[in-house]
């Protein structure tokens, strides 16, 4: 293992602290990647600031809402973003998630602190990469786009059906993914609401995925 991928490991173990990232941006200056490094810093420091810190394709045109040493940093953000496209280590991803190359720069990918946050994309697709994907990048945040949860009008809430249960549903979950969202074996679950029942079964993906990559 090298010293990056050993500092890469480190922010993979704690994707809420800053600490890993910013001794990683040192790295990265040590190493001549000036702009990777602050693109890190600069992410970090509008997050702190209460500002998102997230990078959007729409940011320049909400720009007007906000102080202007976060504007000058929003804007340094996506001048290191449009002249490296993917820094600092977002092209490993590229590589190993087939969607990102196409979607990037739309809404299926969420960039903070330096890192990929979030990820919209295929359950099937999720399934086939997670690990790799969890191997290199801090992800806290997944969403399939294929999969939405029974809304029973019973009375029951919202409800997840393991695969299997019941046939003619296109929105059951698959049993490696399953364990994670009821470990406790059940065959279905039910939430109050459809933004739980999305939340928990995201929350899954990201247990999956840490599983898949060795971090849990």
């Amino acid at each position: 293992m090298t010293d990056g991928d050993a500092l890469i490991r480190s922010i993979l173990a704690a994707p809420a602290d800053d600490a890993p990232r910013l001794i990683y941006a040192d790295w990265l200056d040590e190493q001549g990647r000036a702009e990777d490094a602050e693109f890190i810093r600069v992410q970090i420091e509008l997050a702190r600031l209460g500002f998102d810190g997230a990078f959007h394709t729409d940011d320049r045109g909400r720009l007007r809402h906000v102080p202007a040493h976060v504007e000058r940093l929003t804007e340094r953000q996506l001048e290191l973003w449009y002249d490296g496209f993917g820094r600092p280590t977002l092209p490993a991803a590229l590589d190993n998630w087939p969607i990102f190359p196409h979607q990037v720069r739309g809404q299926l990918v969420r960039v903070r602190r330096g890192f990929v946050e979030r990820v919209t994309c295929r359950c099937a697709e999720f399934l086939a990469v997670a690990g790799e994907v969890f191997a290199c990048q801090p992800v806290t945040y997944v969403r399939l786009v294929d999969r939405q949860a029974v809304d029973e009008k019973t009375g029951w809430g919202f409800g997840w059906y393991c695969a299997g249960v019941w046939e003619q549903l296109v929105d059951d979950i698959p049993a490696e993914l399953w364990k994670y969202l009821a470990p406790d074996g059940r065959p279905m679950i039910h939430f109050p609401t459809s933004d739980e029942a999305d939340a928990a079964l995201g929350t899954a993906c990201v247990r999956y995925g840490r599983a898949m990559a060795g971090l849990e």
